[in-house]
């Protein structure tokens, strides 16, 4: 059973056209997931269709109810984070005018 109110036409249009134009595929999907269960399609048909687990898509249900549009995106921090805590310069020592030198390690904090 789904448990989503009823949203207003300005939203259900937005809704459509965040499905249809957006640039990121899990907000489109997510659109996609919430149109069609605003139609009445079953939780199981929406898990078969979006190949995920029954816990992601009511998660989903709970985010568009508590956040809305803003629900539909991905949480700051998600996603793989970069490598190492400090971004690492390469400097070249020269010695005597040379170019062969010692290569040194900054780190930037």
């Amino acid at each position: 059973m789904i448990f989503l109110r009823a949203i207003n036409p300005v939203s259900a249009k937005l809704l459509e056209r965040i499905y249809r134009s957006s640039k990121h595929h899990q907000v489109r999907q997510r659109a996609q997931c919430l149109i069609l269960a605003l139609q009445g399609v079953k939780v199981e048909e929406l898990i078969k269709t979006f190949q995920v687990s029954c816990k992601t898509v009511y998660n989903w249900f709970e985010r568009w109810e508590s956040e809305v549009m803003v629900g539909l995106y991905n949480q700051k921090g998600q996603g793989r984070k970069p490598r190492g805590s400090a971004r690492k310069t390469v400097t070249r020592c020269g010695i005597g005018g040379s170019r062969s030198g010692v290569i040194e390690e900054n780190r930037a904090n």
